[in-house]
């Protein structure tokens, strides 16, 4: 009865009437491995042919993926704007930033305590790694107008900024030629 007053002002006049009406209802499981037919008869499935036709082969390769992921072609810019690392740039450099198996810098932001914290990560930093946080931390602190915290771990490779300076340090190390 609950049902029908709540729906009486929810439903137009047709379906109205026919909740007045009995209902039942019949419980199926349309996708139960139980309820299934038994498989009889291997004539009304398609046979499988497995082909080396290299034209019909190509249109399957296109479909998996790489094993290897290839080099970027050289191009002076890129519509992305990706740059790829400038050995002539970075050879005088006391560090180096190895890049990620995609080519990327691998600059990452961490987001933690509900959005409240934000730290910018960088890996894979072969060298000087006192100096170049010496660098990056007067560019930011250049940029920012305030005083930056971070944190450097020699065993890990890795330099942490408290705050969000993602793009900030992506632009200088590339800059660099890194």
């Amino acid at each position: 009865m609950a049902l029908r007053n709540f729906l009486k002002f929810r439903l137009p006049l047709l379906q109205h009437r026919q909740l007045n009406q009995s209902i039942s209802f019949i419980p199926v499981r349309a996708s139960s491995f139980n309820a299934s037919e038994e498989f009889k008869d291997y004539d009304n499935h398609p046979d499988v042919v497995v082909t080396k036709n290299p034209p019909e082969w190509k249109y399957v390769e296109r479909l998996l993926g790489y094993q290897v992921i290839p080099k970027p072609t050289v191009k002076s810019e890129y519509p992305s704007g990706w740059t790829a690392p400038n050995p002539e740039l970075y050879k005088d450099l006391p560090y180096f930033i190895e890049r990620t198996k995609n080519y990327m810098l691998p600059v990452y932001l961490h987001i933690t305590f509900r959005g409240q914290r934000r730290t910018t990560l960088i890996k894979n930093i072969e060298g000087d790694i006192w100096q170049l946080e010496q660098e990056l931390n007067k560019v930011i602190s250049k940029r920012v107008q305030k005083r930056i915290f971070s944190r450097i771990n020699e065993m890990s490779r890795q330099i942490v900024f408290k705050g969000d300076y993602v793009t900030l340090i992506q632009k200088y190390l590339a800059d660099r030629g890194l």
